[in-house]
């Protein structure tokens, strides 16, 4: 090992190990160049910057120096020589570096070293790497404790290492007799400078058999083992590892149960070191519990100290967070994750809207909060201080009768006037200790308290600190009380309202004081006026300042000025108090009633945690836990709301802001409810679950999905009671769809009230007609049961049930039902759990059509029904003997790649058809099987099994004219149509179902809109016996991604009023909104052109949104191309009038002005893209789409387009015939050629695309299958001209730019981070409302020439803002906390799809998993040094690429819930596509494969190499050269 030293000790020059043993110096002439020549051949990560070394000789030039970080090398062959230096005790952080020979001198030397305060590393090496990564690490230790550290280092040959660095020996094992000398001098020299003597390695305190130790680094204040509680020890370890495993378990005392180990500076991302070295030592059959206790920040003082100790025994999670201040007395922050990620939203989310004004407390023992401190509060720091707070508190809250309280009270007041007469004070406190003795005994609850107050209320007591006595501080904080029971903080709360009452009365006084000047009688009178209103610090500051002016006039005044300051000068208070589950069981004792008959302005928010899923049998009981919101209605003059954040945030808001306003008490019932089956918890809510279908998610999203069952089901209502505020319409509204009966009964006996108390009731009318309405009703359904019973004559009923994740096996479902039908049959569809078993076996033909989930499992659909099947006996219980039955078994035999998994494929339908022989049922035919891997598809097996089932029901002979039009293909559909109608327009004014008719649903994808349900809720509905929670996505056709502000506003009222309340900004520059249910759709859509956008197009089979770069206020050449984008969306739009006639209510237009000169009737074969890139950046991934224009200039001007065809990205799982493809440079056109040739293209496509399977009718593979030489030929011959040979251009990159740019005209520009493009409002930042803000502020203005961007990143661009403006939109970025900030390079690049729970193709999540997993890898990146490298990763729920994940750097592709393909080696610049690098990858799994790769980019990447290149060229996959080899491992 070799040192670099400087000369010059303030010079920066790092410490270098080379492969030498010894260590020596050498002297450099430029301290500089040796720096960036180290950094650049060791790659110095951030933990290590900068390092500065120092000669050991003169100690004390050495020392002296006082630089920020040092390192000091010292001689370690005089171990004697290392006593001064580290007596000296330079200022920390200095790093010492000390070489010993062997294992046994670097135990001596760090054995003297244990003397000192410092950290103490022993290392073992045998590598020059090793060393320098023990040097950087004692370097981050000391850097992050704030202390001085040491290094000892042994080199220990490569064949012993083993063995030796298992066993570090103490120092009385030290044997050798060639160092007995050196430690006699080491010994001598520690005595004359008297130093502390040597410290063991471990040390431990406590008691001999305890069941709890807490281990503390050797640097932790030693009043760890002072206040360590009797049953709990403390195990000091003041050397890291290696150390000695023997040692170490020796010193744990055999009887320990439970371990927790302490971490300073821990910033909650991995384990720290010392609590992985106490894992690694404590062997797995010891059955020890093991957790850690991350404190951040100082944990000096004591109280910081007892929190840790209660920690351990305060939460099962794996670690626990406890929070120390430096500057206030701490407050203990102890949160198990899962409480965190319960009450942190809500208590952020109460601090976003009140901010300064909230005055929140906290139920202790109810609810635990995250305390994110923004200013601070007093804190109770003595236990007589906490004691008269409690009196107070159970005074003010009415818990006590007036004979009680008053003694108290008067005790409390005695305090507050400071006197000084003890012996008066004493003998209130004995009358008051008497009453309470009598009061106290039957209430257990209080019993403490009494006992408590007997310490105070008989002695004298010292004046308590100012906290509660003096004007109320308001806080966006929590305040956390102290106390243990609801009264506490309630007392806390309505004290301070008769603290601020009393300075109101005084005020009022003064203000008519014929005494005070008359300035200041007005400004104390304006005050008084405003008092009420949210923010009356303006004229409150104008009036303390005349009242201190007036104060040194008149010093009676003072007192008073003293008291105003904190009134005057502070907002109006909102006053919360935040309670838990306990205080619904019992509403008299909990301090809801009291908080409800006070009639005091105190707003109450209860978190109901019991989760829906586990809800108890016991109706009666549940009813009284969640009737809170009831009693409160019932009780009168209460606003009560019943709110829940995970279904609407903008209603959680109104709900709060509501509350705050309502003159009176107020209760805000929220549900967040605790998912039980989240095996740990964790910080970034990234845990990976099983939920209880086998759904994997977060812990957020786990709790999502429980809310919205809950809602969906009418479990837990959503509803705002205002009494007072009108008629009975406006007093209750329902914000969700149902309600619980007992709500619903309770409104009706309000209503009746109310009616009866009405001067004039008003009687609903009675219609005079409604005999003639039920005869004519009767007499239609005798009509239509006739019709059905002539109908059903002579024919043969067959009921079809099919089991569909995806919606293959559904649409084969629907397929033999059509052709059952032309055959004669009756037919019946239905999905197989809504029909009952017993209801089955009533049947006398049943065809089951089952897909195949997961591992072999049912579909979600029929999984109650397979359950229900398995428990019955076979031959017994049910009679199916006159059941003939048939199943058609649906899956990918490609699916599961290994031999040992074929068994999966078709099992679900393969058991199914076992089962039903087995029960009794007869089969009809033998089983069908349709393999995705035919060469039709299923559609290849389907056709054998109905040949089969036509002949068993004696139907084969029958002639069918036009099956295949019957049978509904797409083109068929289409060509019927009408141009796009079909049957929307009648479909829309059907009420009895929030569904479209399925031929009309492959149509409306014409219109930009998509039906899909809600499949988080999918199943809950289908045991209710509801059909699914249908709605629709709509996509507005957004050409370039170009909104004005006032399109922006439009977007947002439409999210809000009609859709689910965000915004969703596409991978392809749309808009999207989800969550519109039928009877709202028509009105969107007319929303949405009334704005001057559209939805045409936007789906389906014809060219979708023509994206391109999206800021042409770059220059005059994006400008140019942002015009040509238009007008080749234009020329692309189909020219039927059907979207005019359906959705904006135009006439009828004549059917033959219906041409479409470019489509035809039958529109392409599949979806056509166009994306138009400007070099160098390829943010649109212009190869991944259809028809592309690489834009070429010369100079400033745009010259034309390099044309670019078949591109794509979607695929299917297990079917190597679909693959992705990048597109093949067609050649060069001019700006004005360039929308002819465009048509060309896609009149080719529409000629020669497949018509027959659509998974393989895209461009794509119309030009893999003929060539891409034939594809430019039969374009050219269109033309009539041959096109140019491509021009020059170079991609750099495919992501945003963030941050400001300036453009043109003197107008900026700024990019912001949008994740996975959902515009919405949550707990974290307000985007949504922020966005609104300043879209309204430049509309309201006429700001001319800005506009809203949506980047095919999914982010957004606000452009063209003047420079006299940027200071005004720099204000808003900040308000809504909209800058992009500490963010990694990562994250900037990350992509996500919607996925679940709305698109019905997904099979994993992914918008609502992809920022946990970032997360979670950043934690990775981080460690090695990598935060801001710019790495793409992107997620899909499926293989169709909506994100565009196959060019993405690292992709996951969803296979299964909670599963995916991973994907490495994609191009940074969006030039070539990625390989598969492991199927079926779990979270963990993701984290444990990417681990060494990315530690092995961190060291061994060439500079500027993206990682996309650098997994290519160290062979963890190959590249991919072509879209046919992508699937070539």
């Amino acid at each position: 090992m070799s040192g670099t030293v400087a000369h010059n000790p303030a010079a920066a020059v790092a410490f270098h190990y080379s492969d030498a043993v010894l260590l020596h110096h050498a002297d450099a002439s430029d301290d500089a160049s040796i720096l960036t020549a180290w950094a650049a051949a060791n790659r110095l990560n951030a933990f290590a910057r900068p390092v500065i070394v120092k000669r050991a000789v003169p100690a004390d030039s050495a020392i002296a120096a006082s630089v920020p970080s040092r390192s000091v090398v010292l001689n370690a062959a005089d171990p004697a020589s290392l006593v001064p230096w580290l007596a000296a005790a330079p200022s920390p952080p200095t790093v010492f570096y000390a070489n010993a020979g062997s294992l046994a001198s670097a135990t001596a030397l760090a054995s003297i070293a244990l003397s000192f305060p410092v950290v103490v590393v022993l290392a073992a090496s045998d590598s020059a790497d090793d060393l320098h990564n023990s040097a950087l690490a004692v370097h981050a230790i000391a850097r992050s404790s704030k202390t001085n550290a040491i290094l000892v280092s042994a080199f220990v040959p490569r064949g012993n290492r083993s063995s030796a660095a298992a066993t570090f020996p103490e120092i009385d094992e030290i044997s050798s007799s060639s160092e007995e000398t050196d430690i006699a001098r080491v010994e001598s020299a520690l005595a004359s400078l008297k130093v502390s003597p040597k410290l063991p390695f471990f040390s431990f305190t406590g008691p001999s058999s305890p069941s709890t130790v807490v281990v503390i680094p050797g640097t932790a204040p030693t009043h760890f083992e002072r206040n360590a509680p009797a049953s709990v020890g403390v195990l000091r370890v003041r050397v890291l590892k290696p150390w000695s495993t023997a040692h170490f378990l020796s010193a744990l005392p055999q009887a320990v149960q439970t371990v927790a180990v302490v971490e300073f500076g821990a910033n909650g991302g991995a384990f720290g070191s010392l609590f992985l070295d106490v894992v690694a030592s404590i062997p797995h059959d010891r059955g020890i519990t093991i957790r850690e206790l991350r404190v951040k920040g100082d944990a000096q003082n004591t109280s910081v100290v007892r929190a840790v100790f209660e920690a351990t025994t305060a939460s099962t999670a794996s670690f626990v967070d406890v929070n120390g201040d430096s500057t206030t007395a701490p407050s203990r922050n102890i949160v198990a994750v899962s409480e965190a990620d319960i009450e942190g939203p809500y208590v952020s989310l109460l601090s976003q809207v009140f901010k300064e004004r909230l005055n929140l407390a906290n139920v202790i023992g109810e609810s635990s909060l995250l305390q994110k401190q923004t200013n601070e509060i007093p804190a109770v720091t003595d236990a007589f201080t906490q004691f008269v707070e409690k009196a107070k508190a159970l005074v003010a809250s009415g818990t006590f009768s007036k004979g009680v309280s008053k003694p108290l009270q008067a005790w409390v007041d005695a305090l507050d006037s400071r006197s000084e007469n003890h012996a008066d004070l004493l003998k209130l406190g004995r009358k008051a200790l008497e009453v309470l003795g009598a009061a106290c005994s039957y209430k257990s609850d209080l019993r403490e308290f009494y006992d408590e107050s007997r310490n105070f209320l008989l002695k004298p007591q010292p004046q308590p600190q100012p906290l509660s006595s003096q004007p109320e501080k308001t806080t966006a904080s929590p305040k956390n009380a102290g106390g243990t029971s609801a009264e506490f903080g309630l007392g806390l709360l309505l004290s301070q309202i008769q603290e601020r009452n009393r300075f109101i009365a005084k005020a009022t006084e003064l203000a008519s004081s014929p005494s005070l000047p008359q300035d200041v009688k007005n400004s104390l009178s304006a005050w008084l006026s405003a008092e009420a209103k949210e923010d009356s610090r303006k004229v409150g500051k104008e009036a303390f300042e005349r009242l201190s002016a007036a104060a040194d006039s008149d010093r009676s005044l003072q007192s008073f000025v003293d008291a105003a300051k904190e009134y005057l000068t502070a907002p109006r208070p909102s006053r919360w108090l935040l309670g838990g589950d306990r205080l619904t069981h019992d509403i008299n004792a909990s301090g809801v009633h009291h908080a409800i008959a006070s009639k005091q302005n105190v707003n109450i928010l209860l978190l109901d945690t019991e989760p829906y899923s586990e809800k108890v049998d016991s109706l009666a009981s549940r009813a009284h836990r969640k009737n809170v919101g009831l009693y409160a209605m019932t009780y009168g003059g209460v606003y009560v709301a019943s709110v829940a954040l995970q279904s609407s945030f903008a209603g959680v808001v109104r709900a709060l802001t509501e509350a705050d306003s309502f003159n009176g008490p107020s209760v805000v019932i929220a549900y967040a409810p605790r998912v039980s089956d989240v095996p740990a918890p964790s910080l970034s809510n990234g845990i990976l679950v099983k939920g209880g279908a086998g759904l994997a998610a977060t812990a957020a999203l786990a709790s999502l999905k429980e809310t919205k069952r809950a809602i969906d089901e009418g479990y837990w209502p959503l509803y705002r009671w205002t009494p007072g505020s009108g008629s009975a319409d406006n007093v209750f509204k329902l914000d969700s769809e149902k309600m619980r009966g007992e709500l619903e009964a309770f409104l009706e006996r309000d209503r009746l009230v109310s009616m009866v108390a009405a001067s004039e009731p008003v009687l609903m009318g009675v219609a005079s007609s409604v005999e003639q309405e039920l005869r004519e009703n009767v007499e239609q359904k005798i009509k239509n049961s006739y019709r059905d019973l002539i109908s059903g004559l002579n024919t043969t009923p067959v009921l079809v049930l099919y089991g569909s994740d995806g919606g293959a096996a559904a649409g084969a479902a629907k397929r033999l039902v059509a052709e059952a039908k032309q055959r004669g049959l009756k037919p019946k569809i239905s999905v197989m759990d809504e029909y009952a078993v017993e209801d089955i076996a009533l049947h006398e033909h049943v065809v089951f059509v089952v897909s195949t989930a997961g591992q072999g499992e049912f579909p979600g659909n029929a999984r109650e029904t397979w359950k229900a099947l398995q428990g019955l006996k076979n031959g017994g219980d049910i009679d199916f003997s006159k059941t003939r039955f048939a199943v058609f078994a649906m899956g990918d035999s490609h699916y599961w790649p290994l031999p040992s998994d074929a068994h999966f494929f078709c099992k679900s339908g393969k058991d199914l058809d076992a089962k039903l022989e087995a029960v009794g049922a007869q089969r009809l035919v033998v089983a069908g099987i349709g393999n995705d891997r035919d060469a039709d598809g299923w559609q290849t097996g389907y056709r054998k099994f109905t040949e089969d089932l036509w002949a068993s029901l004696g139907v084969d002979s029958v002639e069918v004219a036009g099956a295949a039009a019957m049978v509904g293909t797409d083109d068929a559909i289409k060509e019927a149509s009408n141009f796009l109608r079909g049957t929307i327009a009648p479909g829309l004014e059907d009420t009895s179902t929030g569904a479209l008719a399925e031929l009309d649903q492959r149509l409306t994808k014409f219109h930009g809109i998509y039906q899909q349900d809600d499949r988080d809720i999918r199943e809950g509905r289908l045991r209710a016996g509801l059909e699914p929670a249908y709605s629709f996505m709509v996509r507005v056709r957004v050409p370039g991604g170009v909104a004005t502000p006032a399109q922006w506003v439009a977007v947002d009222e439409v999210s809000d009023r009609l859709a689910n309340g965000t915004i969703k900004l596409t991978t392809r520059q749309a808009f999207q909104f989800h969550g519109i249910i039928k009877s709202k759709l028509k009105k969107a859509i007319q929303e949405i052109n009334h704005a001057l956008m559209d939805t045409l197009a936007a789906c389906g089979d014809v060219n979708r949104n023509v994206m391109c770069n999206p800021n042409p206020t770059n220059s005059l050449v994006h400008l140019e191309v942002l015009d040509f984008s238009r007008k080749l969306s234009n020329h692309l739009t189909p020219n039927t009038n059907a979207y005019h006639e359906i959705w904006l209510d135009k006439k009828l237009a004549v059917t033959s002005e219906d041409v479409e000169p470019i489509y035809g009737k039958t529109y392409l074969p599949r979806k056509f893209k166009v994306a138009v890139a400007v070099p160098p950046h390829n943010d649109v991934d212009v190869f991944a789409h259809d028809l592309g224009y690489i834009a070429v200039t010369e100079g400033d001007r745009l010259v034309g387009f390099n044309v670019t065809v078949g591109g794509g990205m979607g695929m299917t799982h297990g079917m190597k015939g679909t693959y992705p493809r990048l597109a093949d440079i067609l050649g060069f056109c001019t700006v004005a050629e360039a929308v002819n040739v465009g048509e060309k293209v896609v009149l080719v496509q529409r000629d020669f695309g497949d018509r027959t399977n659509r998974k393989h009718a895209r461009l794509k593979y119309t030009i893999d299958d003929r060539g891409i030489d034939w594809f430019r030929k039969e374009v050219e011959d269109r033309l009539g001209y041959k096109m140019q040979p491509a021009r020059p251009y170079k991609f750099t990159s495919n992501g945003d730019r963030y941050g400001w740019s300036e453009g043109l005209n003197n107008t900026w520009s700024y990019t912001m981070f949008i994740q996975n493009g959902r515009v919405k409002d949550d707990e974290t930042r307000m985007a949504k409302t922020g966005l609104r803000a300043i879209a309204d502020d430049f509309v309201r203005r006429d700001v001319k020439g800005v506009e809203f961007r949506l980047t095919p990143n999914q982010h957004l661009i606000i452009s063209g803002v003047p420079a006299a403006e940027k200071w005004k939109l720099e204000a808003f970025l900040k308000k809504y906390d909209l800058e992009n900030s500490n963010m990694s390079g990562l994250r900037q690049n990350s992509m996500a799809c919607v996925a679940l729970p709305t698109c019905a193709l997904a099979f994993a999540e992914s918008e609502r998993y992809l920022p946990d997993l970032v997360g979670k890898i950043d934690e990775v990146l981080f460690e090695h040094g990598l935060k801001d490298n710019a790495i793409t990763i992107r997620m899909t729920g499926c293989p169709n690429g909506c994100a565009r994940p196959q060019i993405a750097e690292i992709a996951f592709i969803g296979k299964a819930p909670g599963t995916y393909n991973m994907y490495l080696g994609g191009g940074f610049n969006g030039e070539r596509l990625n390989k598969l690098y492991k199927e079926n990858v779990t979270e963990p799994e993701i984290i444990a494969l990417l681990t060494p790769i990315i530690r092995d980019y961190a060291k061994t990447r060439i500079d500027g190499e993206h990682f996309g290149d650098f997994v290519i060229r160290k062979g963890y996959v190959k590249a991919t050269t072509a879209g046919k080899n992508f699937h070539d491992l």
